[in-house]
């Protein structure tokens, strides 16, 4: 064991967090309406409803804007959610592929679980708006996702939710499908040992 670090701190201590990486820019709620929400708050909101009706309210929806304090240092507490985490949810846009930091939250999550039989299993995709292909990160490229939206014959976009929900049967099958996916997930993992009766 390397000198000054615990073996608590050498084995990943995965807990039931989900952590949501995100670009700012696309939790802004429009200018004109103060009663509305941001796309990732109301996802994050309907999301931990779900997860509840699923009946995995252990599940932590880890979103930065509700874990960090301001006196706290932004990039450790980050890493270390990254490193605690089980899943991953990015919430791809063309905001979060331009901010380097979204797609260093994604390597470093891959990297911290290198180790897994399949770390790309515990990533979930989730498309707030199409961008061009070649910008999807190579761990991402040929994976299924969520895309809450729907390119139409005439190449309009078809967004389930923009200033306000616009499609509700069609947000709510996506994010009753992710909520069932976590669920899954985090009730697969291996009981702990019962302790010895005596």
């Amino acid at each position: 064991m390397p000198h000054g670090t615990t073996l608590q701190e050498q084995i990943p201590a995965y807990n039931d967090a989900v952590f949501i990486s995100y670009a700012r820019a696309d939790d802004q709620p429009p200018p004109d309406d103060s009663k509305m929400q941001g796309w990732v708050t109301f996802f994050w909101q309907q999301l931990r409803w779900e997860l509840n009706n699923a009946g995995v309210h252990q599940a932590k929806l880890w979103l930065d804007r509700y874990e960090i304090d301001p006196t706290e240092d932004f990039t450790v507490k980050i890493d270390e959610a990254l490193r605690k985490a089980r899943l991953l949810i990015p919430i791809l846009s063309p905001n979060w592929i331009q901010r380097d930091f979204c797609q260093l939250e994604l390597a470093k999550f891959v990297e911290f679980r290198s180790k897994d039989n399949d770390p790309d299993d515990n990533i979930f995709p989730i498309k707030k708006r199409e961008f061009p292909a070649d910008d999807v990160p190579a761990v991402l490229k040929n994976r299924e996702g969520f895309q809450f939206f729907l390119k139409e014959p005439s190449g309009r976009l078809r967004e389930f939710y923009w200033r306000g929900l616009q499609d509700s049967k069609a947000y709510f099958d996506l994010l009753k499908q992710i909520a069932d996916g976590i669920a899954e997930r985090l009730m697969a993992r291996p009981a702990p040992p019962k302790p010895l009766a005596w």
